[in-house]
């Protein structure tokens, strides 16, 4: 459910995961897995949303 929300949200703002990866300073890979619902830490998370 999480991960769809991400997503979405993503979705919404018209971002790539590319696009959100170089914001946010994290790996493009590191997007794709929190897509996926992979284990992913909350620092992560964090700078993600944040941006």
């Amino acid at each position: 459910m999480a991960a769809y929300k991400f997503m979405k949200a993503c979705e919404d703002a018209g971002l790539t995961q590319r696009e959100l990866a170089a914001a946010a300073g994290v790996p493009q890979r590191t997007v794709a897995r929190v897509e996926l619902a992979d284990n992913t830490s909350l620092d992560t998370l964090d700078k993600l949303a944040t941006t």
